[in-house]
Formats: C-alpha cells, structure tokens, sequence
C-alpha cells in the first residue's frame, strides 16, 4: 500500500513537472494565419504581429522565421524590437525581453517584397522563450499577390463573389461608381493569365460565371471601372 502510494505520488510529480516544462507563456493576438492581400506591382507589403506573454515571469524571446510556400523570385525579411534583419536571416540574434502579465508586445513585423510576381507565399514564425525553447508560440502570414494587370486601385468601384469557395458557378455582385463608360468584370489566376472579362454597363447588379472548366485553387477578380480597378478580391475554387 505504501508502495503504491509512492508509485503513485512520483507518477504526478512527474506529470506535474512535465506540465510546468510544457506550459505555453505565450499568445499570438493576431489572426491565425495573418492574410496579406496585394499586388504584383507593390514595393513592399507589411504587417504587425502581436506577441503576449500570459506568464507571470519576464521572457527573453526570439522569432524563428520558416519558409512554407514561396514565390520564386519574391524576398521578405522581419523587424522584431529595434532589429530589422536581412532576406538571409531566418532566427533573430537578439533577443527581446517581454514583461509578464499579459503585457502586449508589437514590435514584431513581416515584410514581403513581391518584386513583379503573383502568387502565394506563407512564413511562419515562431516566438520561443531563449531559455526554453520549447515554450514557443506560432502564426503564419499568408501573402497573396494578385497580377499586375489589376494593380490599380479604385475605392469607388466594389466587387463581391458568393459562394466563397465555389465549385461549378459564382455570382459575383458589383456597383461602379457611374454609368459613364463602360466596365469589364476580369477573373484572373495565380500566374496572371486572365480567364475570363465580361462587360457591363449598369450601375450596379450580378453575373454568373461557370467555374467547372477552371482548375481548383485561387483566383483574384476584379472591375474594371474607367481605366481603374477595384481592390482585387480573393476566389477559392474547390471541385
């Protein structure tokens, strides 16, 4: 009986221990996976990361930067605390220290250089105690470049697509921002090649595209509206 008492104080001791080893300090109050719409054409897209430490003790972190999927040709580097570090640099070399009690952190950022080309790329990163590194937190900012042929932007002009993944149709619902001229409704896919422009002339209304010949993945649409276009909108197409 004594034995097994023992047996089984030690068996949650090391539970116990193996739950303090475990235990997450930190939170990623950001979207889980961050989405970064733009351009082909845009200098340089960015975002902010927020970083909390829920523990009660003070932590010195660092970020761990890991590539998922890449555009070829594309660059991106991460700011975290003072240090900015260059396109070769994948794990911060200076730690930054982050206070307990939920203390907010937003000095983190992911740059993404599309240099001309459309596509989607996703970085993870990964916020790790230096002191224990499996006390870590991650998100991924996924970057999804639209093609250059509706790099410029309108804000008077809206465009909607519903169902959000399609699979043999969508309706896309637009409003322009006058009947003067004439607009063109254009789907493109991830390599810039445009499948598919119809155009219209009322002030605002509905189509209906047939998506069953259209391989699965992801599509950009956009309206056309007197030499400008909407900001691009994203399409999943799932069959």
């Amino acid at each position: 009986m004594i034995k097994a008492y023992v047996r089984f104080l030690s068996t949650g001791l090391v539970l116990l221990s193996l739950n303090m080893i475990h235990a997450q300090s930190f939170v990623i109050n950001s979207p889980n996976p961050t989405i970064v719409v733009g351009s082909a054409d845009t200098d340089e897209l960015a975002t902010d990361i927020d970083v909390m430490n829920i523990s009660s003790e003070q932590k010195s972190v660092k970020v761990r930067r890991t590539m998922l999927i890449s555009i070829d040709g594309t660059s991106n580097y991460f700011c975290f605390g003072p240090s900015c570090y260059t396109a070769i640099v994948s794990v911060s070399s200076n730690p930054r220290t982050i206070n307990g009690n939920s203390t907010v952190d937003t000095t983190f950022s992911s740059h993404f250089k599309p240099n001309g080309q459309s596509g989607v790329s996703e970085i993870q990163y990964t916020f790790f105690d230096v002191d224990n590194p499996q006390d870590s937190a991650n998100v991924v900012v996924r970057y999804e470049i639209a093609p250059v042929g509706i790099s410029k932007i309108s804000n008077v002009a809206t465009l909607k697509a519903f169902p959000n993944p399609a699979d043999d149709k969508v309706t896309l619902s637009f409003t322009r921002s006058s009947l003067n001229g004439k607009s063109n409704i254009e789907l493109y896919n991830m390599l810039g090649a445009k499948v598919f422009s119809q155009q219209v002339e009322d002030l605002d209304g509905t189509i209906t595209i047939s998506t069953e010949n259209l391989k699965a993945g992801l599509y950009f649409y956009s309206i056309n509206d007197g030499g400008q276009s909407c900001r691009p909108g994203r399409l999943t197409i799932k069959h």
